[in-house]
């Protein structure tokens, strides 16, 4: 009954200073005055409650959860519960640790004696790590200022960098302003850059590229406005400005420079200005090399340098270099400004300007204004130098010189304004200003002719300058000798001979275009007598005409006659 009463004193007795400051231990009436429940020992503690709680992010205790609550946790537990004295704030968070050099805690100036993981990718286990231990990611800052992210997938991203929270890159490195990766294993720094899903293993630099291909694999591009849009473009290196690769397939190609262009390109190289590679079929192109300005190559294995050249999808393995070319062949070689190249011109050199060269396989064009087989004629294996020569359907023809035309077979035409037709063809032509219109013909000096008397057949030969040649199978030597087309099997040597219709040989200077030569038979001569500069043959026989000659058996072949009719000698055959 004693204990009873004593109880309920003291109960009243704390009941009335419940609005006061309460010290248990020593010195009770010794309080601080800004606590409200002191104890004081020197060899008794305060012991929290001990609880034994599961999960930090989990209240664990009866009633309502409420801050500040402190318990004693006996153990660790899940999502990174430790054990110690914890503080609830919306979650158990470690209140004190037991010392100030304990190993599990990071400290301001370091750690001594860490025990890191050495394999990236795995559990750290028992190792010490500075991060998370949940599905968040890991953020650092400066000066209030999110600086860092460190994503749970793997990836680092820096500055106002961003990624795709439904695609959160796996293993990626993003660092600068607005740049969106949603691509994994991936670099991109500078500014405003884009990666879509497809372009892993990627490094962009620079600043608004962007991969926004299905499959943009291990590509590396730099500079500005940089895009790569083609279904499957991969390894390929980009650098500079407003450069593209785009269409079906772009892979392993190389582009530097500003406003190039790759379409259905593998393995090509594009540098300078306004340059494109480009071939809208399926097979694509393949191993070209393009660099100058406004370029436009559509055949694989080709070298274009220059300006605004042009190369057709037929035009592989050529070689372009200069301005305004265009090419449609292959395996040619083009160098100079505004040269033509047709589809039939294969394995052809062409140097200069404004040469154009069709059906002309295995051809080398040297000059300018050069024009090299026609829409049916070739002209194979030939060379054509100097300017304005025009070459049609002469196979393994040389021509060289200016204002040349040949248009025969295996011909040689040397010097300028030279003439050499359809129908003269293995000829050789040397000099100025000749015409051959002959096959077979040889012709050399200045101004000489060979024309249509022998069309079709024969061999003539002309030296000498300003010599006419009309007849079939003729010789002429010597200077502005004439052979009429009349004048069959002739040979005139001389200077200014012009032999008349049927005769056989001239020889000598003659008198201008009179019929005075130092060597003719004239059967209207007196026999034996030098008259004007002719020797006449004497006591020749007559006949009315040739068959009269042949029907005669006591003239033996190869002896002289005339006719009675008078006109140059006559041989019988």
């Amino acid at each position: 009954m004693k204990k009873f009463s004593l109880l309920l004193i003291v109960t009243a007795g704390l009941w009335a200073k419940a609005d006061a400051q309460v010290k248990f231990g020593n010195n009770p009436v010794t309080i601080n005055g800004g606590s409200l429940l002191e104890l004081e020992s020197t060899n008794k503690g305060f012991l929290p409650t001990r609880i034994t709680l599961t999960d930090r992010l989990v209240w664990g205790l009866a009633g309502t959860p409420v801050t500040g609550m402190i318990v004693y946790s006996n153990a660790p537990g899940a999502n990174g519960l430790d054990t110690g004295l914890v503080v609830w704030q919306g979650q158990w968070n470690l209140l004190t640790t037991t010392t100030k050099t304990d190993a599990s805690y990071w400290k301001l100036k370091g750690n001594a004696g860490t025990v890191p993981p050495t394999t990236l990718g795995t559990p750290v286990g028992a190792s010490n790590f500075w991060g998370t231990t949940d599905t968040q990611n890991l953020a650092v800052g400066t000066n209030g200022i999110t600086r860092a992210i460190f994503s749970q997938n793997g990836s680092l991203l820096g500055g106002a960098g961003s990624f795709d929270v439904n695609s959160v890159p796996l293993n990626s490195f993003v660092w600068g302003n607005f740049n969106r990766d949603s691509a994994d294993h991936t670099i991109v720094s500078g500014s405003g850059n884009a990666l879509s899903p497809g372009s892993s293993y990627s490094a962009v630099f620079g600043s608004d590229n962007n991969l926004a291909g299905m499959q943009h694999d291990a590509n590396v591009v730099g500079g500005y406005s940089n895009t790569l849009n083609a279904d499957v473009a991969t390894a390929n290196l980009v650098t500079g400005i407003n450069n593209s690769v785009s269409g079906s397939s772009g892979t392993g190609n190389t582009l530097s420079g500003s406003m190039n262009t790759i379409v259905n390109s593998a393995y090509s190289v594009l540098s300078g200005y306004g340059n494109s590679i480009a071939n809208n079929s399926v097979a694509g192109v393949y191993q070209a090399s393009v660099s100058g300005f406004g370029n436009i190559d559509s055949a694989s294995y080709t070298l274009v340098a220059g300006q605004n050249n042009i190369v057709s999808p037929a035009a592989a393995a050529a070689i372009v270099s200069g301005v305004n070319n265009t090419v449609a062949s292959g395996t040619t070689l083009t160098i100079g400004s505004s040269n033509t190249v047709g589809i039939n011109a294969v394995n052809s050199g062409i140097f200069g300007y404004n040469n154009t060269v069709n059906r002309s396989e295995g051809s080398l064009v040297l000059g300018g204004n050069n024009f090299v087989g026609g829409p049916l004629a070739s002209c194979n294996n030939s060379i054509v130098g100097g300017s304005t020569n025009i070459l049609s359907g002469g196979t393994g023809s040389l021509v060289m010189g200016n204002f040349n035309k040949d248009s025969g077979t295996a011909n040689i035409v040397g010097g300028e304004y030279n003439t050499v037709r359809s129908t003269g063809y293995q000829s050789i032509v040397g000099g100025r200003l000749n015409n051959v219109e002959t096959p077979y013909t040889i012709v050399v000096g200045t101004g000489n002719r060979t024309v249509n008397g022998n069309s079709g057949f024969g061999s003539s030969a002309v030296f000498g300058d300003n010599n006419i040649d009309s007849a079939r199978w003729t010789l002429i030597a010597g200077f502005n000798n004439m052979v009429t087309p009349g004048m069959a099997y002739g040979t005139v040597v001389g200077r200014q001979n012009q032999p008349v219709d049927g005769a056989l040989f001239t020889v000598g200077t003659g008198t201008g275009l009179q019929r005075k030569n130092a060597l003719t038979v004239l059967s209207t001569q007196t026999q034996g007598a030098a008259v004007n500069g002719n020797i006449v043959f004497a006591n020749l026989p007559k006949y009315n005409t040739p068959a009269d000659a042949v029907a005669d058996a006591s003239l033996p072949s190869g002896a002289m006659y005339f006719l009675t009719t008078g006109g140059p000698v006559y041989v019988k055959p």
